[in-house]
């Protein structure tokens, strides 16, 4: 049974994981990043995102067992 709190949680955590698809970055040239599609394809090559998938897989689980 979920609590309120892990209702919080959940979604904190999925407002953070979504907002890395819409925040733009600096380029290694100094140019802001807007694209969406580059701003994902930067977010899903780094470390950032396979913590992200890690992390909601184990609460997932955790829940279900």
């Amino acid at each position: 049974m979920l609590t309120t709190i892990d209702v919080i949680l959940d979604v904190f955590f999925l407002i953070d994981f979504l907002s890395c698809f819409f925040t733009a970055y600096v380029g290694d040239r100094g140019d802001i990043v807007a694209s969406m599609y580059l701003i994902a394809k930067r977010f899903i090559l780094r470390l950032g995102f396979v913590a992200d998938v890690l992390t909601a897989v184990r609460s997932v689980r955790a829940r279900s067992a």
